[in-house]
């Protein structure tokens, strides 16, 4: 079931609250499963969800870098890399919804605990596992595509863009 939500929340063209909500509890359901596919998919759930939701994001983030220290497979990992990119996109200066709105303030405690969770993901998924030569290069290009779009977020985000960048 959580498998094909994740595949019909990559398909929503607009999320109301009642489906942000079902995603979100779905998503969360997901995370706690033994299967990594099913975490994978959790996570690329959450990744659906934003802008709308950047709130739930902000919270699991130090969740799932909680969990990363276990977690091995490929695909929870581009997952995640995937989630903290669009996610540090959302905190650029300046950024706002297409419509000119947000729900969430940049001041927000959550949002910034989620920041700075997603900068230490990156950092030990991405610029730790280069420095340690024990990242594959097509995770170091996903990596850096998923980051150009959040660059500006922050100097050490653009740094460690760059220092991916080197590998590539």
């Amino acid at each position: 079931f959580i498998h094909c939500l994740t595949i019909l929340a990559s398909n929503e063209s607009q999320m109301d609250d009642l489906l942000l909500d079902l995603y979100s509890y779905y998503a969360t359901i997901g995370l706690a499963q033994p299967s990594p596919k099913i975490r994978a998919g959790s996570i690329a759930v959450l990744s659906c969800l934003l802008p709308r939701a950047e709130s739930i994001v902000a919270l699991s983030l130090p969740q799932l870098e909680q969990s990363l220290e276990r977690e091995n497979w490929w695909e929870i990992h581009t997952n995640i890399i995937n989630l903290c990119g669009s996610f540090l996109a959302l905190q650029r200066p300046g950024v706002s919804w297409h419509d000119g709105s947000r729900v969430t303030e940049p001041g927000d405690e959550s949002i910034a605990a989620g920041t700075q969770a997603a900068l230490r993901i990156l950092k030990s998924l991405l610029q730790k596992g280069v420095q340690e030569d024990r990242v594959s290069q097509h995770l170091i290009t996903w990596g850096a595509s998923c980051l150009a779009p959040a660059l500006g977020q922050s100097d050490e985000l653009n740094n460690m863009f760059m220092a991916i960048l080197n590998q590539v």
